[in-house]
């Protein structure tokens, strides 16, 4: 299809259709700690603005894609043929995991707390006996965590894909909308603690063929992007500059035309 009839019959929606936005920290701004200089409006809505979109956004920091997968099956019944589906996938090393209350935690907040403990705790098997104080049932499941499960992030990662959220998304697209897709890294980042090679060819290993992703430079996904083009600041709009939103949003713009509508 021509592109400037397909944007055309998209701006012809007239509003009656949305773009859904899911996703972890990079798909956030506003800095609520400094109101001054913090973006009031996100990059999301304006590539919404863009195709004369209604805009509904799922971001939530700390995330990992299970919850993200979670969020977008809990609104699939409100997708209507024409909308936009904007994921911006998480991290492949953030997992979920059963705290010993029984609640659902990410693997990334279980880090952090390991990270913060480095300095006191000479050996892994001192640590394991600390599982009490990571809110965990027992060593060995800790030692599951952090030893088997961590490691095979790649493989668990290809599973959930395969299995679930490739059909997951094919069955969305089937039904007429638009699934934009964008990913941090492709590599199980976070090694600080243990070791991982986990290096995931997402457009080979992940997605299907027939689902289509956001290529954001040569050598790199979104996180490389935003760092070579001067985008990333940590701790101003979350992870992003100030007042780079717009800008930002032109970079989507001009990638999702020429990347994704193009190819339906």
């Amino acid at each position: 299809m021509n592109l400037n009839l397909l944007i055309t019959k998209l701006i012809n929606y007239s509003m009656k259709n949305t773009l859904w936005h899911f996703g972890d920290s990079f798909a956030c701004w506003y800095n609520e700690y400094d109101k001054k200089n913090t973006s009031q409006k996100g990059y999301s809505e304006y590539i919404s603005d863009n195709y004369n979109l209604k805009f509904k956004h799922f971001g939530k920091q700390g995330i990992g894609n299970d919850y993200i997968l979670n969020s977008i099956i809990s609104n699939l019944n409100s997708f209507t043929p024409g909308d936009f589906i904007l994921i911006n996938w998480s991290f492949f090393t953030r997992f979920a995991y059963l705290n010993k209350n029984n609640k659902i935690d990410n693997f990334n907040n279980l880090q952090r707390m390991i990270l913060d403990d480095s300095v006191h705790i000479k050996s892994e098997q001192e640590l394991l006996k600390n599982y009490n104080k990571y809110k965990l049932n027992s060593a060995e499941y800790f030692n599951y965590l952090i030893n088997y499960k961590y490691k095979f992030v790649r493989e668990e990662n290809i599973i959930l894909w395969k299995n679930i959220i490739n059909p997951i998304l094919k069955n969305i697209v089937d039904n007429g909308c638009i699934i934009i897709n964008s990913f941090n890294d492709n590599v199980a980042s976070n090694s600080e603690i243990y070791d991982v090679n986990g290096i995931v060819d997402i457009e080979n290993d992940i997605l299907d063929s027939d689902i289509k992703k956001i290529n954001w430079c040569d050598g790199g996904e979104y996180i490389e992007f935003l760092f070579r083009f001067n985008f990333y600041a940590e701790n101003q709009d979350i992870h992003y500059k100030f007042g780079v939103q717009e800008s930002l949003s032109e970079e989507w713009i001009e990638r999702i035309d020429s990347q994704i509508l193009t190819k339906l």
